[in-house]
């Protein structure tokens, strides 16, 4: 069955209808409309029919419920072309009339929104496995920033983290694009080189940003993460139309049917390559801070000043501020090797160096544990980040 009412407000004064009779004469304007008691023709179908009228309070404007209902499920498209002809009468008399219930919208919204789950859960599964089988399965315990804490459901305790991250928020993760950690100190080399063989070719390709995508994914799926990125919006859009009991028309269960087919195969194809993607220990390090920075507004802003400290840091220490190379870590360098230097060699004062130790404790907050900041907490040590780098700026 498929019910639709209206709620109509006489706004034109030039049309008169007082009562039910009037309205019906109104309503049979359209020639391909016949009403008998409580049965509406058009075109061949015949509905249930049922008006209702009266006075709004305190005014002399009278109103009218319509209520039309469809038994056959397989007469909808008829129904609908019933459904735009009234309206086209009713424009007359109202340009904005009222819908309290949409049956229409409902029947095509709730055969889409299985394929919307269905994708949307293919996506987290995709993410979820990547995460788990290169960064580890403590990612789940130690990634949970405290705004989706507070919105998962406390009697159910199996949800996963990215059954509780918003749909859009799955995009950021893949598709986010990030400059290299050292952005800072290639840039510097290209303000100071003076001829194009100063420069190395893939110094300039590294100031590329990159997203996890075009990393990890796009050598085993036959699609651009533009053509990816824009058929996810697109979804999320229709997605939002299903949650927010919007509007939904045939020809939005017919896009939403499209996108689901197209992504079902892009993402099987990225789960079923998932074992032939390995990444390096760099790589894995930077994955578990990526997620603070694409699921966490405020993490992402402390980890974007992190990365811009870190390349001062190592900008410095390999610049002639720092002359004693017997000073340097033996096994390859390290954060902390890098400030340990820089305090023993005069570079940066105690407060400085214990301000850096400070900042590195946020940063492990962050990554590996963030449920004991706060918000507050972290949106202080933004600002004491900011004048960190303003500080050492002053050594490059």
């Amino acid at each position: 069955m498929l019910k639709v009412e209206y709620l109509i407000f006489i706004d034109n004064q030039s049309i008169k209808c007082s009562d039910t009779r009037t309205f019906n004469h109104l309503l049979q304007s359209d020639p391909d409309i016949a009403i008998n008691k409580n049965k509406m023709t058009y075109q061949g179908l015949t509905v249930d029919y049922v008006i209702k009228n009266g006075k709004v309070k305190n005014t002399d404007s009278n109103y009218f419920q319509l209520t039309f209902i469809c038994e056959k499920l397989e007469k909808i498209d008829d129904y609908n072309k019933l459904l735009k002809a009234i309206r086209s009468v009713l424009h007359i008399t109202n340009k904005t009339p009222q819908t309290l219930y949409d049956g229409v919208s409902l029947h095509y919204a709730q055969l889409a929104y299985p394929q919307v789950f269905e994708i949307e859960n293919m996506m987290r599964k995709l993410i979820t496995k990547f995460m788990l089988t290169n960064v580890g399965i403590d990612w789940i315990k130690e990634r949970v920033p405290d705004d989706v804490k507070s919105s998962i459901n406390s009697e159910n305790k199996d949800l996963t983290y990215l059954h509780n991250v918003d749909f859009i928020q799955l995009k950021n993760f893949l598709f986010s694009e990030n400059y290299p950690s050292h952005k800072e100190n290639l840039l510097q080399k290209l303000k100071k080189a003076k001829d194009i063989k100063d420069l190395n070719l893939e110094d300039i390709k590294a100031l590329i940003p990159n997203s996890n995508w075009d990393k990890y994914f796009s050598e085993y799926v036959n699609i651009t993460k533009e053509q990816l990125s824009k058929q996810w919006d697109e979804l999320y859009e229709l997605r939002c139309r299903i949650a927010h009991n919007r509007a939904f028309a045939k020809t939005d269960f017919e896009s939403v049917e499209r996108l689901c087919s197209e992504l079902r195969i892009v993402i099987k194809a990225a789960l079923d390559n998932l074992d032939k993607i390995d990444i390096s220990d760099n790589e894995r390090e930077m994955l578990t801070e990526s997620i603070a920075g694409n699921f966490n507004q405020s993490s992402g802003e402390f980890m974007a000043l992190w990365r811009v400290l870190q390349s001062i840091v190592i900008n410095i220490v390999k610049s002639k501020k720092v002359t004693d190379e017997s000073e340097l870590p033996m096994k390859g360098r390290t954060w902390s090797g890098d400030i340990n230097l820089l305090h023993k060699v005069g570079v940066i004062d105690k407060e400085l160096y214990f301000r850096l130790r400070k900042l590195t404790n946020v940063r492990n907050e962050v990554v590996h544990n963030t449920d004991t900041l706060t918000q507050e907490e972290i949106l202080n040590i933004i600002y004491e980040a900011k004048d960190v780098i303003k500080i050492l700026k002053t050594w490059e």
